[in-house]
């Protein structure tokens, strides 16, 4: 018996223990840099998921009209930004996995393949099986053009070469070495560098040589990838454990001590001379000359984040983005967005979640990043940043409400919060925020619930309640009451009683010595001075003031409500299905988030900018003056959005059809439609009229989110427009006869420099209506009127 009560103390101890500690989460975190000022582009990725069995990418490729191309383990797939279809019409192509892609002409691509060499007809979207020249070339790994010729790095036997002209093929030799697996082929003026199971070489087309480069006495070189940098003259070489420079004027090659034990399976460089590596473990920004880095690896917390670790192929397209592929799909970051998105998790490094509901930078240069789940401090000391979680069930750092609605720098540069747990000061000298109960003489009326703070010029707070109403205290007589008992010596209570409400939600000073308050009752005015009121009966959602006007919403409306004279102009934009969540000033422009996305008002001309639509929800906004820049928090992550770089004008491309699709089926060239693909005709003669679907593309992968389609038919009187980030337009039974299609990616009718692409699209009539049926129509007639 006395045995059993000690076994279950002891367990008793263990699970107290553990829970006490063992799962206490790291709320204090160091960091050697701060997050959210990262200048590195490449932090946030579009993840693009094929099928299953095929979500194994070997490389990504660009054809010369702007069509992205993924080799997987599965077969050839392409992509338009917006769709993925797979291109699988063949028993080679079928399961078959993709290698290596190089476009040959306008109208090939050659498919480097575990089953050889095959050719894609981009016109006719058939693979040609008449090339018998081909058939017989075992696995090939790597394809690259040179010299006129297509070269092939085969998987066991060697490298080939392939005259375009002739079709003539031919086996290249190193003479000395027997070569095997060739992974990687590498073009530098009149040499192709060749990277092997065995060795690196190159072939030179002048003396039409291939000559081996050494290493140190006795090493063997198993060269995976291969990248000319023409700006310092040499040739980057991956290899398993080290990276290699191959220095071109004196013919050196140089071990590089960095990454040591990496496979480098992928090389790229980006616009600043950054070398990016692909390896087994992540994606690697580095500075070759200083051999400094960032990493980026999949984060399961983080859907923004690598997809997976294992990086196959690194590829930029005709825009600079970068496209990688991997072992769970493609990863695409945009590289010049000005946006740089962070999440929750490298900021705290734990897996907790926070909707951000306000965000601010106080006068020392500290980020408090305020939400549903408490208040996040990041504030830099001795060049180290550290990161602190104000939570409710955190001892070190203890918030009395993890509700935060409001965080506030006073005149005395001393921060506030206002939650639902009252308003507290944050005290420096002790790192904890200290609480003030606040209720009036009777008891009935108190602070408890709080929304907004602001401090006047001669140092009363003006606190914003539920159902207290609005609250005004003399700051320093309040924190010198402390907080062991409430506090009631009100200087005024505003509420309900005063023609106010009970109910204030926003305050927004206009530097007059007047307030403008979001209250239950509606739009209130309020001097400051003499605390006359005024109601406006107008209902806001969200506001601002700016310069005499108030700027809000209203179920989704944009309004604005002139404050000298009582004018309101409507706005014509509306959030359909959703809502307004932010306004922020910004210099001349008002920047507003919604559901929709992020638009901006240009305050002098009041026209409307959309900018564009996030992956995730930008609930809250802060401007950052020092750095240009406006912050918006979302769930679980902050987006730093750099008015400097960011570019606030929608690319204007030409518009294509890129498919045509009838019940849910894409339609083949020459089969459904016509000979070509739509991509290279401007006449599409349907052969089918019922429940028709174009699928558009500009090929601005990075932006496929924040861009708007606009098509005109028949030349008609205005352009309609698809829905931000939609690219399928649709037709139900389309009368026979001949139609135009005009298409945009900016709005013709306000864009002077929009770019319109005119298509002609036959549709057949129903067979009642075909002209050989109005022939027997018209004989019949003739025949009944003779008789």
């Amino acid at each position: 018996m006395h045995r059993n009560t000690s076994t279950l103390l002891l367990t008793a101890f263990w699970v107290i223990f553990s829970l006490t500690f063992v799962h206490l989460p790291a709320y204090s975190i160091d960091l050697t840099q701060n997050p959210l000022r990262k200048d590195d582009a490449y932090q946030a990725f579009k993840n693009i998921v094929l099928p299953f069995d095929a979500n194994i990418v070997y490389t990504v490729y660009q054809d010369k009209q702007g069509m992205m191309w993924f080799g997987t383990k599965r077969g050839l797939f392409s992509y338009n930004g917006y769709n993925v279809h797979p291109y699988l019409n063949d028993k080679k192509a079928s399961g078959n996995a993709i290698l290596a892609i190089a476009q040959t002409d306008e109208q090939h691509l050659a498919l480097g393949t575990d089953y050889g060499l095959l050719w894609l007809n981009l016109k006719t979207e058939e693979y040609e099986t008449d090339r018998a020249d081909s058939t017989e070339l075992r696995p090939i790994r790597s394809l690259e053009l040179f010299d006129g010729k297509l070269w092939m790095g085969t998987r066991d036997e060697g490298l080939f070469a392939y005259d375009l002209t002739t079709k003539r093929w031919e086996k290249n030799v190193a003479e000395g070495i027997e070569e095997t697996l060739v992974y990687a082929l590498e073009p530098v003026g009149d040499k192709l560098f060749v990277g092997s199971y065995e060795c690196l070489s190159y072939y030179d087309a002048t003396s039409q040589k291939r000559i081996r480069i050494a290493p140190e006495e006795g090493k063997r070189l198993m060269v995976n990838s291969l990248l000319w940098d023409e700006a310092r003259a040499c040739v980057w070489v991956g290899t398993e454990g080290y990276l290699y420079r191959y220095n071109l004027d004196n013919e050196t090659l140089e071990r590089q001590e960095y990454l040591v034990g990496n496979s480098f399976k992928t090389l790229a460089l980006d616009d600043k001379k950054n070398l990016l590596i692909g390896t087994d473990y992540g994606l690697y920004i580095c500075n070759p000359i200083t051999g400094t880095y960032s990493h980026r690896l999949h984060d399961s917390r983080n859907p923004q984040s690598l997809c997976n670790d294992v990086v196959w192929n690194i590829t930029f397209d005709n825009r600079q983005d970068l496209w990688l592929a991997t072992d769970r799909g493609i990863s695409l970051a945009q590289a010049r967005s000005g946006r740089h998105f962070v999440h929750l998790s490298e900021i705290v490094q734990v897996g907790d979640g926070n909707l951000f509901t306000c965000l601010y930078i106080d006068s020392r240069g500290g980020y408090w990043l305020g939400g549903e789940n408490g208040l996040i401090y990041l504030e830099e000391h001795s060049k180290n940043w550290h990161a602190r979680w104000f939570k409710v069930n955190n001892a070190d750092s203890k918030l009395n409400h993890n509700r935060i609605r409001c965080i506030y720098e006073d005149r005395d540069k001393d921060v506030w919060i206002a939650s639902d747990g009252s308003i507290a000061r944050y005290d420096r000298r002790k790192g904890q925020f200290v609480y003030y109960a606040i209720q009036d003489i009777s008891g009935k009326k108190n602070a408890n619930w709080t929304y907004d703070i602001y401090e006047d010029e001669i140092g009363r707070l003006w606190i914003a309640t539920y159902m207290g109403g609005l609250f005004v205290v003399d700051k320093k007589e309040l924190i010198e009451s402390g907080e062991s008992h409430p506090f009631t010596n009100i200087t005024h209570l505003i509420d309900n009683e005063n023609g106010l409400s009970n109910v204030v939600y926003k305050i927004e000073p206009d530097g007059q010595n007047g307030l403008w308050l979001n209250t239950q009752k509606g739009l209130a005015y309020i001097d400051m001075n003499t605390l006359k009121i005024k109601q406006t009966g107008i209902f806001v959602d969200n506001m601002i003031y700016d310069n005499g006007s108030i700027w809000y919403s209203t179920e989704g409306k944009l309004m604005q409500y002139d404050t000298t004279n009582g004018e309101i102009i409507d706005f014509p934009y509306k959030v359909l299905n959703g809502q307004v969540y932010s306004f922020v000033k910004e210099n001349n422009h008002i920047w507003l988030s919604s559901t929709d996305g992020i638009v901006y008002i240009d305050t002098p001309t009041r026209k409307l900018y959309p900018i564009f639509r996030p992956d995730n929800s930008c609930v809250v906004g802060f401007y950052n003056s020092r750095g240009n820049e406006i912050l918006w928090g979302g769930e679980d992550c902050i987006t730093c959005f750099s008015l400097n770089n960011i570019d606030l004008q929608q690319p204007t491309n030409r518009v294509y059809i890129t498919s045509i699709l009838s019940n849910g089926n894409r339609l083949s060239p020459g089969t459904n439609y016509m000979d070509s693909s739509p991509r290279y005709e401007n006449r599409l003669k349907l052969s089918r009229r019922d429940n028709i679907t174009l699928e558009l593309s500009s090929y601005t992968y990075s932006q496929q989110s924040e861009e708007t389609f606009y098509y005109r038919i028949n030349n008609g009187t205005h352009w309609q427009n698809l829905e931000k980030g939609q690219n399928l337009i649709s037709f139900v039974n389309l009368s026979g006869g001949e139609y135009t299609m005009q298409l945009s990616n900016t709005n013709p009718e306000k864009d002077k420099t929009a770019i319109v692409s005119t298509y002609t699209i036959d549709v057949p009539y129903p067979w009642y209506a075909c002209p050989e049926a109005c022939i027997v129509y018209t004989i019949l007639l003739l025949i009944v009127f003779f008789m």
